[in-house]
């Protein structure tokens, strides 16, 4: 793993970095910490700032996380800061503003954000005008998020993956990240079935592919199919294994 603030590789972070999503939350969040001693001269102490830029890299070189610092502890006792990032999104689902939007999805989100870039191809459709007007209780992520609805009726997301790139997590159409198999990659799992709705939550071997919005497969012990679950709450723990937490709810498909 690599954590990078402001260009600046951090090698004295602690384990246990998180990162977690929610459909509940716009933008996903990274949570570290590390050594941070300045009367000690043997090694360079590192000094954040609110709104430094945040890069981790897992170990193969992969972005698995891109934003900014929104808040920072140091803890003297212990000698160590922690580290909370967010990623841009945070930014626009934190700004609230006025006006009459009437345009395309690509022509407002052009003027909220100076620099983006799409991995779902669903957005270079988005060509239908909207016509909207904020008094000052939207944010310019609801603006954005009232474009996409045009096209989406079920629950969706917009969110950044690790390059930063604009995507959206649809519930009914999301794409099938991988199988987990009740006693192999499922370390530990509880399901429950309330008023027809079925949810669960599993521990298992890391893959930060599985975040929120991702669609996943679950096998039981017999080998047989238990069902299909949408993440709607992924926390992915990085230290000397990769694990992660996931919130589940069933996906029926007619």
């Amino acid at each position: 793993m690599k954590f990078i603030i402001n260009n600046i590789e951090i090698k004295t972070v602690l384990k246990n970095a998180v990162i977690r999503g929610s459909f509940a939350v716009v933008s996903r969040c990274a949570i570290f910490s590390y050594i941070y001693n300045p009367n000690a001269s043997n090694f360079q102490n590192y000094k954040a700032k609110i709104g430094y830029s945040v890069l981790i890299k897992d170990d193969n070189g992969k972005n698995i996380f891109q934003g900014i610092i929104t808040n920072i502890d140091y803890k003297t006792d212990s000698k160590f800061v922690t580290i909370y990032a967010k990623d841009r999104l945070f930014m626009l689902a934190n700004t609230k503003i006025k006006g009459r939007f009437k345009d395309t999805f690509l022509s407002i989100m052009r003027s909220f954000v100076s620099k983006f870039s799409f991995a779902n191809k669903i957005f270079e459709f988005l060509k239908e005008e909207i016509n909207i007007v904020s008094l000052g209780k939207f944010t310019k992520y609801d603006i954005l998020k009232f474009a996409v609805s045009k096209i989406f009726k079920d629950e969706f997301k917009i969110y950044l993956d690790g390059d930063s790139n604009l995507k959206v997590a649809v519930a009914a159409v999301s794409e099938n990240k991988g199988e987990f198999e009740l006693g192999k990659n499922i370390l530990s799992s509880v399901f429950s079935s309330r008023f027809n709705k079925n949810t669960g939550r599993i521990i298992a071997f890391g893959d930060n592919n599985v975040v929120t919005g991702s669609l996943i497969k679950i096998i039981d012990k017999t080998g047989k199919n238990s069902g299909y679950f949408l993440v709607k709450e992924d926390v992915h723990t990085f230290g000397d294994s990769h694990l992660m937490e996931l919130e589940l709810e069933e996906r029926r498909f007619k």
